[in-house]
């Protein structure tokens, strides 16, 4: 829809350009006999001018309306940065990245997901492990066998083949959740609402990339509930008393002093995991809200959930 509301504004500018350009054909090309015939068609002549100035009129006002409305529905979009579009704003990413540049050294890695390299590199000014333009299918290969480790011993050989050091590392995951902070529970939203999931619908591709979807791991299943990023995902929330923050800040007083009691993930209730080498180093609630600024929330088991986005980071503490 707004691909097409930009092209009508162009196509109507063009259109005006066009339609000037016929006036002033016709102005410019008199001849004597032309100059007889106007005089025999006087008012036909006149009543075609009166009808080109009023399709200028037209058009032009079309063109307005529809750069206006381009405008408008873009000023109040999200940059989508993770190929998923849902039409709310969150300012969750924007949030994480000024964090990561004004609360880590200037040589923290990030390790976290190919396609979100570039936003951490250019907007944290982080280092990252691969991003759009990686051809070292070796360092995603990697990456993937990292997130969709079988364990901490296994993630940390990863780590280190990469030349990555502890505490200098932090692991990145996000994805999309309803949150109730009455009862202090979290549901990630993957099959749930009809709301599109991020991370954990593209551990997919991870499995794939490690080769694991071989031998029998599947999103979900009793060995994907095994790997690293599926015991990141399910155990982080609980940590958010310690290490949890909530974007915008004016929504703080949803929250209160309540931690998350209860995480939901493929519909079952998840329980903190205690880790060896890696610790939560910060777990952000980004509120979702409409072009107007209202919580997006529904209704769900009769509990009120505000959609939210979870944004994810552990510290790899050797």
């Amino acid at each position: 829809m707004l691909y097409f509301l930009q092209i009508s504004s162009v196509t109507g500018i063009l259109a005006i350009a066009a339609a000037i350009g016929l006036v002033t054909t016709r102005k410019a090309s008199g001849s004597p006999h032309q100059t007889r015939v106007k005089r025999t068609q006087h008012g036909s002549s006149e009543l075609r001018m009166a009808a080109t100035g009023a399709l200028f009129i037209v058009i032009l006002v079309a063109a307005i309306i529809g750069a206006r409305t381009t405008y408008a529905m873009m000023s109040g979009q999200v940059a989508t940065i993770t190929g998923y579009g849902i039409n709310a704003q969150q300012y969750g990413w924007l949030y994480m990245l000024d964090l990561l540049d004004r609360d880590t050294p200037s040589d923290t890695v990030v390790v976290a997901w190919w396609d979100y390299g570039y936003w951490i590199s250019v907007g944290a000014h982080r280092p990252t492990l691969a991003d759009g333009a990686t051809i070292n299918s070796t360092q995603i290969r990697m990456l993937a066998e990292f997130y969709t480790a079988t364990s901490e011993d296994e993630a940390v050989k990863i780590l280190e083949k990469l030349h990555l050091k502890p505490d200098k590392t932090l692991i990145f995951i996000h994805d999309n959740a309803l949150y109730d902070p009455k009862n202090g529970d979290l549901a990630y939203v993957i099959g749930l609402a009809g709301f599109p999931s991020i991370d954990i619908a593209k551990s997919w591709a991870m499995l794939h990339i490690a080769g694991k979807d071989k031998i029998g791991f599947t999103v979900g299943n009793d060995k994907y509930k095994q790997t690293i990023i599926y015991k990141m995902f399910a155990s982080a929330p609980y940590s958010f008393g310690d290490v949890g923050t909530v974007f915008p800040q004016k929504y703080l007083q949803l929250v209160g002093t309540k931690t998350i009691e209860s995480v939901t993930l493929f519909g079952e209730k998840t329980k903190p995991i205690e880790f060896k080498h890696f610790k939560p180093y910060k777990v952000i609630i980004s509120f979702y809200t409409d072009s107007k600024g209202r919580l997006l929330a529904v209704n769900y088991g009769g509990n009120i959930y505000y959609l939210v986005q979870v944004l994810i980071l552990y510290k790899w503490i050797g």
